[in-house]
Formats: structure tokens, C-alpha cells, sequence
């Protein structure tokens, strides 16, 4: 379809209202964010009429509305069928999917609202599979108005099991036969995804029938009942006593299954299932997939995340992680709206997508028809007959022409100056990225000049006439003592390493031959290594609290002045225990004096015991807006 650029997608269910908020920049799609309104059911599990309008009103109320809004008419209120027509052309094809459409739906042609799919074949089949979607124009009506009168005019509207199939084909791409399973409060959607074809049924067994096995088992209220079935796991004793009492219809659930996935296989022939995957809010049921792991021999997943799908950190992303499975639908609505592969169906009365359609071609057509008018306005002014007057119309005409020609062009370098200033956005913060290691290196130098500068005297002694060198030696001694006072104050800065890493959702650093990352779950960072040695200052704690007062305490501070916590990252510095180091003998002074004489006496070495140790901390690299290995530029 890839209509849009930007959407809400809403699917109000019987319980609660869904919605996301989702752009499509290039290949990519992201969600950009997520809300959800529950309101109350009547007892034994009645929609209530006016419960969701009010869920409209509040959504539209806490949201801005200033994009197209994709919605979801329930499927289990909708016709499909599956038809199959011989190979012919696009437009010959055209024809005979109408033809079809008013022998196959059950209701006269122009009192339903309908539209249809061409799947496609990966087995080489000569005939075309068509699906065919309707719902009976009062009951679009109906629906329309519901959300007009909120606030809400929909510019698309689709069928819950499409949107979850657009979901399945875009974000789990499966590659062999697949049973999906929407367990809804009062409809199950079983959809079968065979390559470029899809089947889809709807199942007697839902979760509203599971709520209210619970509430005559344990004589509860309907809302007390819907609490236990989807909250049981935290209390083992009541999880056990529930899974026991919807054993039966869990029973009957498999039997719907084994039933559906039958009658598939003797209409497509060899057909092998080994994946089943569960999404709604039934999906949440204590023991569900275990149950039906057992009993269908398939391998049963429940999704807890996306795989192609970005989600901006600013969206309520605990909601939709906590709620997930039953978010899958409206998802797959939204990509039905960006994509372009997505499966397309559209039961919107053909008038308003003509009238959307117009309003997005809007200001096009006036500006051509202005243009129009003021040429025909200087014709009627200017024409007196006179041929001078005709050519000058005409040379008008041809000025408006090149306007028209030079309007397209400055659309072009409109379109191309969005892309640079995007480009060039990227790079300011590969540049800001960039300097992370001058920021480190600066923090590191401010730290090291925090430490006592002084030097101890280490140059020539004068002996005072009449002095013999005896008497003089003491004075060497007293000089390697005070520079002993001077070197235990003092830290020296051996090495300063850096690179740029990716790590982990931990905050460990991967490896570079770590293959298959998922990006999603990984930030590059710069990693900073600092070895350094000081004088021995006693015991090891010694040691340590030096190193933490004069060297890390200082560092950190620096660190988070120069970065600053809003623009970046920076991790907590830690003493890396394994150094490869050994015990240091450095030397650190040579004392030279001279005979009374002039002569020389010789270089004197002074040697002391020196304690290594290296830091290690990482600075997070800000963010591209574009995803992938970019990061790490």
C-alpha cells in the first residue's frame, strides 16, 4: 500500500482500545508510540454500547490527531472466501472477480461494501487463489459513525485477521506452513499462512467462554473471573485449580484446531505443520501453551518482541511489552498502511477513499487551477482582436508552462535538501561521537594535573668551601627522602588506550568475531583503558583508597562535566583486577653533585616500588536516526 508516511492504527476490541503511532522512513518502519483505554463489560461478558465510545473520545482526547488513522472492522463479522480462476490478464482478470464476487457473497452486490485479494502462488499453480472480503454497508455505516463522533475519521479500514497477517508476513516471515491463533474475548481467528497463501476461520471457542467455565466452576462475577484467568500464575495453588476446571474446553479448543488445519490440508493436499503461534489476550492463559504443545504436537510460540520492527524510546514501550500478543493486530494494521507488500484490503466505501484521495491531490489541482485562471483572466483583459495581443496570451502560456515545469523541479531540490539536512544531521552526530576521545583524554590530563606537582631538588649540591664530601652525603640522603614525600602524592600515566565497541543489553563489550547480533538489543560505546602506576603507599588498601580519592574520584567528576549526563553516557569507572602488569622498579631519580674541585662524582640511581593498576570505563556513542552498522561510525 505504503500510502502513508505516518499513522495511528486503532482496533477497539471488546474490552479495550489499542493504538499505535507509526512512521515509515525509507525500508524501515517504527513505532513512534502506544496507548491503550480498558473499559468494563456487562455481566457474563456482554459488550457494553457505550463503554467503547467513551474509549474513543478519551484516546482521541489525550492524543494528537494530525495523521491518517488506519482501523479494524472485528472479523468475525465479515465475509471471506477463497476462490480460484484460470490464468487471463490483469484487466480480463479484474472482470472475473467481479463476476465472482456477486455469485459468491450472500448478499445483493450493492449492499455490501467488499474487496479482494490476489495471493500468490510458490508452487507453480496455473489457477490464481482470490480471497474475498465483505461487510454489509449498515454495518460500515455504523462503524464509521462510532468514530466520527469521537473525533476519529478513519482513512482505512481493514479486518482484524489482516491486520495480523500483515504482521506475521512482515515481522516473523515464516518459511514454511503455519497456524496463527488471535484468541479474542468473544471470537478466535485461526489463520493458516502457506507461503504467498493464507486461509482463515473463526473458531467457536474464545476467551470470554473460558471466563465464564471459571465463574460458574468458582460461583464468581464475570469481572472477577477475567481478573483469575489472566493473573493465576502468580499464585501456583489457584493456577493449578484453574488449569484443572478449563481442561474440557481447552478439549474442545484443540478439536477446533485439529478440525480447521484438516479441512485446510484436503483442500491444498500435502501440507506439514510444526509451528503454531498464539497472540491476544487469551494467549496470557495459565498453562495454554503448554496444553496445547501437548495435544496438537506442534511447537506453540508466544511472541514477546519485535524482529524488523523499531519502537522509539520515547513511546510507552512497558505497555507494550507487558501486552504484547494482543498488540500484534493493530501493528500489523499500521504495516498494512506503510508497507508496500503488505496485504491490502480496504472496506472504506469507495466515495471517501475517492474524497481521500482528492484531499491528498488537493492543493496540486488549485494550484493548477489558479494558474489556469489567471491565464484565461489575462486573455479576457488584453485580447482586443490585435494580433500583438494574441502572441503576448501565447508567450503567457508559454510562462506558465515553465513555471508549471520549474514548480516540478523545485519539488525535486525540496526533496533532495530534506535528504542532505537529514545527512547532514547524521554526520554532526558521527562528528559529536567522534570527539569522545578527546573528551576522555582531556578528563584524563585534568585529573593528572589535580596531582602535586612539585619536584623534589634533584640538581647539582654545592658543598660549601672547607666541606669535605663525608659531610656532604647526608645531604643526598635527605634529598631522596623528600622526593620519596613527593612520589607517594603523585601518580604516572603509562598508557591510554581507546576503540569503539558494541555492547551488549548487559553492558558487556562483544567480542568482534560475535556473529548474528541483534542490534535492537546493542549500543556502540567507547571503551577507554588507562594504565597507570603510583608509589607503593603501604598495604593494598592503601593503595586503593589513593587510587580512589586522587585518580577515579577526580576522573569521574571530569568526565561528567565535560559530557554532560543529557547528551552522554558515561559508565562507571572500574579498577580492572587482571592486569598483565608485574611489580614496577622505576626509576624516578638521578641525584649528580659536585667535588669541591669541579670534578664529578658520578650518576647515583635511586630506585622505588611501584603499585600498577588500569581503569577501564565506556562513554555511549549517541544514536544514529537510521539503524544498523551506521551506529558505529
Amino acid at each position: 500500500m505504503a500510502t502513508f508516511q505516518t499513522v495511528w492504527s486503532v482496533d477497539v476490541g471488546k474490552s479495550s482500545l489499542k493504538a499505535v503511532k507509526m512512521h515509515r522512513e525509507r525500508n524501515s518502519i517504527e513505532i513512534l508510540a502506544v496507548d491503550k483505554v480498558d473499559f468494563p463489560v456487562e455481566a457474563g461478558g456482554i459488550e457494553s454500547l457505550q463503554a467503547p465510545k467513551d474509549a474513543l473520545r478519551t484516546f482521541a482526547g489525550r492524543n494528537e490527531m494530525n495523521c491518517p488513522v488506519i482501523v479494524s472492522h472485528p472479523g468475525h463479522s465479515a465475509f471471506s472466501r477463497f476462490i480460484q480462476l484460470p490464468p487471463v490478464d490483469a484487466k480480463k482478470l479484474e472482470e472475473m472477480i467481479g463476476y465472482e464476487a456477486q455469485q459468491q457473497i450472500p448478499f445483493p452486490i450493492d449492499e455490501v461494501i467488499w474487496d479482494y485479494h490476489v495471493c500468490e502462488s510458490d508452487d507453480g499453480a496455473v489457477e490464481k487463489e482470490i480471497g474475498l472480503f465483505a461487510v454489509r454497508k449498515e454495518v460500515i455505516s455504523d462503524f464509521i459513525l462510532d468514530f466520527e463522533q469521537n473525533g476519529i475519521s478513519p482513512d482505512h479500514i481493514s479486518i482484524g485477521y489482516i491486520g495480523l497477517l500483515n504482521y506475521v508476513q512482515f515481522d516473523l516471515r515464516p518459511t514454511k506452513p503455519t497456524v496463527i491463533i488471535d484468541i479474542g474475548s468473544d471470537h478466535t481467528d485461526l489463520l493458516i499462512v502457506d507461503g504467498g497463501r493464507f486461509w482463515v476461520r473463526n473458531l467457536g471457542i474464545a476467551g470470554n467462554d473460558i471466563t465464564q467455565t471459571i465463574q460458574e466452576k468458582f460461583k464468581l462475577q464475570f469481572d472477577e473471573a477475567e481478573k483469575i484467568k489472566l493473573t493465576a500464575s502468580g499464585n501456583k495453588e489457584q493456577a493449578a485449580k484453574v488449569y484443572q476446571v478449563v481442561q474440557p474446553i481447552l478439549k474442545e479448543f484443540v478439536n477446533e484446531i485439529h478440525r480447521s488445519v484438516g479441512f485446510y490440508k484436503s483442500q491444498a493436499g500435502d501440507v506439514k505443520f510444526e509451528d503454531v503461534f498464539l497472540f491476544g489476550n487469551g494467549a496470557k492463559l495459565i498453562g495454554l501453551q503448554r496444553f496445547l504443545q501437548e495435544h496438537l504436537r506442534f511447537k506453540v510460540h508466544v511472541e514477546k518482541g519485535f524482529h524488523r520492527l523499531r519502537v522509539n524510546r520515547d513511546s510507552n514501550v512497558a505497555l507494550l511489552q507487558q501486552e504484547f500478543p494482543a498488540f500484534a493486530t493493530v501493528v500489523g494494521q499500521g504495516i498494512q498502511a506503510l508497507s508496500d507488500t503488505a496485504i491490502d484490503v480496504n472496506l472504506l466505501p469507495q466515495e471517501r477513499q475517492e474524497e481521500i484521495s482528492f484531499k491528498s491531490k488537493q492543493k496540486v489541482v488549485i494550484a493548477a487551477a489558479a494558474s489556469l485562471f489567471i491565464v484565461i483572466a489575462f486573455l479576457f483583459v488584453n485580447l482586443n482582436g490585435k494580433i500583438e495581443q494574441a502572441d503576448a496570451a501565447l508567450e503567457s502560456a508559454k510562462v506558465a508552462s515553465t513555471l508549471s515545469k520549474n514548480d516540478k523541479a523545485l519539488k525535486a531540490l525540496a526533496d533532495k535538501e530534506e535528504a542532505l539536512a537529514a545527512a547532514a544531521a547524521e554526520l554532526a552526530i558521527v562528528a559529536k561521537n567522534r570527539q569522545q576521545p578527546s573528551i576522555a583524554f582531556a578528563a584524563l590530563s585534568a585529573t593528572m594535573a589535580g596531582l602535586p606537582t612539585e619536584e623534589a631538588a634533584t640538581g647539582t649540591v654545592e658543598v660549601p668551601a672547607g666541606v669535605n664530601m663525608a659531610a656532604a652525603a647526608p645531604d643526598l640522603g635527605d634529598l631522596e627522602v623528600s622526593q620519596r614525600d613527593i612520589n607517594i602524592k603523585k601518580a604516572w600515566l603509562l598508557q591510554f588506550e581507546s576503540q569503539r565497541v558494541l555492547l551488549d543489553a548487559n553492558g558487556k563489550a562483544l567480542d568482534k568475531s560475535t556473529k548474528a547480533v541483534d542490534l535492537t538489543k546493542t549500543c556502540w560505546a567507547y571503551e577507554f583503558v588507562v594504565t597507570a602506576a603510583i608509589e607503593v603507599q603501604g598495604s593494598q588498601d592503601d593503595n586503593q583508597k589513593f587510587i580512589d580519592k586522587w585518580v577515579i574520584g577526580p576522573l569521574q567528576a571530569e568526565l561528567r562535566a565535560k559530557t554532560g549526563q543529557a547528551d552522554l553516557e558515561v559508565s562507571p569507572i572500574k579498577v580492572v583486577k587482571e592486569t598483565k602488569l608485574d611489580t614496577l622498579y622505576m626509576k624516578h631519580a638521578r641525584l649528580r653533585d659536585s667535588t669541591g674541585s669541579g670534578g664529578t662524582r658520578g650518576d647515583a640511581e635511586i630506585q622505588g616500588e611501584f603499585h600498577p593498576f588500569s581503569l577501564r570505563w565506556y562513554q555511549h556513542a549517541e544514536p544514529l536516526p537510521t539503524a544498523g552498522d551506521e551506529q558505529g561510525k
